[in-house]
């Protein structure tokens, strides 16, 4: 795109007040390249304590490698050009798990969880552009070394499996 860029510069022009040129940084947000790999182990064990107890533990592990290709306008005393920008992320993710059971009868169920969960940044909060929406005043703006979000939860649960209605 640079290099396009580049060499048709001169054939385009703009309408200063519109929010998608390049001096507002428009439409780089929505032009990027991003490649994402993700590598996962899992283990689990069941330990049967009684007949009325389970214990359910697992661990996973993630590895998670994104690599960005974007473009950001730059100003300088020659006026605003486009560059290429990259970025990524190289991490792991460990998520334990653990699930205690307690087996009321042979159709109710009290179950403790407690598990470790996480989300990826969505594609468009990774991209290195910018895009300024001049009616909204806003600049959405993109990071590509954003962290995943994690969170630490709690579930107590009361099971009930009714008999067939049918």
């Amino acid at each position: 795109m640079k290099h396009w860029w580049d060499d048709n510069q001169h054939k385009l022009s703009f309408l200063s007040g519109d929010s998608e040129v390049v001096e507002n940084g428009g439409g780089l947000s929505r032009n990027f390249d991003l490649e994402e790999t993700h590598t996962s182990v899992y283990g689990m064990a069941t330990y049967k304590a009684s007949d009325k107890w389970t214990v359910l533990g697992g661990l996973r592990a993630t590895q998670t490698k994104t690599d960005v290709d974007g473009f950001v306008a730059v100003e300088n005393d020659s006026g605003t050009s486009v560059e290429q920008e990259k970025g990524g992320k190289d991490y792991w993710s460990v998520l334990p798990s653990l699930h205690v059971t307690y087996h009321q009868s042979d159709v109710s169920n009290v179950r403790l969880a407690l598990t470790r969960s996480f989300a990826r940044p969505d594609f468009g909060q990774l991209s290195p552009g910018a895009t300024y929406l001049e009616m909204e005043n806003q600049l959405n703006s993109g990071n590509p070394n954003l962290d995943p979000t994690y969170s630490n939860n709690f579930d107590l649960m009361y099971e009930h499996y009714f008999d067939d209605l049918a």
